[in-house]
């Protein structure tokens, strides 16, 4: 049972890619997506790594990374406010 949902999943995710991939706006579409995904990447690997002097981390996953790819640095600002608000 388990293996035909795995399937039925996979070749949905085939179709679905095969028709946003046809048109031409959906293309554009994915390709601003996944250039402001990668934006958020960054800018979050970079607010880890250095942790701007306040000794904060914010998790990577796929929340902080939509919330920082659609409002960029004043998302990663708030998150990074309500992570220093969580802790004190």
């Amino acid at each position: 049972m388990r293996l035909i949902v795995i399937v039925v999943l996979a070749v949905s995710l085939l179709l679905l890619m095969g028709m946003l991939l046809r048109n031409k706006e959906a293309r554009r579409g994915m390709s601003w997506f996944m250039l402001h995904a990668i934006g958020a990447f960054v800018m979050l690997y970079l607010v880890n790594s250095t942790g701007l002097g306040m000794d904060v981390e914010v998790a990577v996953n796929p929340l902080t990374l939509i919330t920082v790819g659609l409002f960029g640095v004043p998302g990663l600002a708030g998150i990074v406010f309500l992570k220093m608000a969580v802790l004190i």
